[in-house]
């Protein structure tokens, strides 16, 4: 379910995936259910997802692929993940993390985007940012960093015009527990 929740997620504002991912799972919730639902019930279960159409034949060729090659289960390796057509590395990470607990940060666009931002990086894409993080982020500071500046991002550190006063106050002021 978490795969096929972080494909639909791609791209799609978390609502949007929740209610998809809902709509999806009531019709099939496995591999071998779901590789017997036709594209076109996919295709009306997830919409309307961002590229609906081509995450539907992905959810059924990954489903496809997980029966013929790994017995029906999400295979915890990064590469084993990545080898499955469709999945790349910033979602097999976030599969990783999310279903098996494995140290992962998943490198999207605000992940490099506020890391550079604050200087922790200098680079000129995700993918080099991934490569640096792998190299410099000890294993234990990963678990959870993806989704602390994804939210931080959407709420605050914008693309254009970063609310950085508002952010500085909700810092300061913020609560935890």
């Amino acid at each position: 379910m978490i795969l096929i929740t972080t494909l639909l997620s791609l791209r799609t504002k978390d609502t949007v995936t929740l209610e998809a991912a809902n709509r999806l799972f009531a019709i099939a919730d496995t591999p071998q259910e779901m590789v017997h639902v036709s594209r076109e019930t996919i295709e009306k279960a997830i919409y309307p997802v961002g590229m609906y159409r081509r995450k539907a034949e992905a959810i059924q060729e990954i489903s496809r692929v997980l029966l013929e090659h790994f017995d029906g289960k999400v295979p915890k390796s990064l590469e084993m993940l990545c080898s499955i057509k469709g999945i790349g590395r910033k979602t097999a990470k976030i599969v990783l993390e999310s279903a098996y607990a494995l140290p992962y940060v998943a490198v999207d666009t605000h992940v490099h985007r506020i890391l550079n931002r604050w200087g922790f990086v200098q680079t000129k894409s995700a993918r080099e940012t991934d490569r640096v993080l792998e190299e410099l982020l000890p294993k234990k500071l990963r678990p959870g960093l993806n989704r602390l500046l994804v939210s931080f991002g959407q709420l605050f550190c914008k693309p254009r015009r970063p609310n950085v006063k508002s952010a500085l106050f909700e810092i300061r002021y913020m609560r935890w527990g």
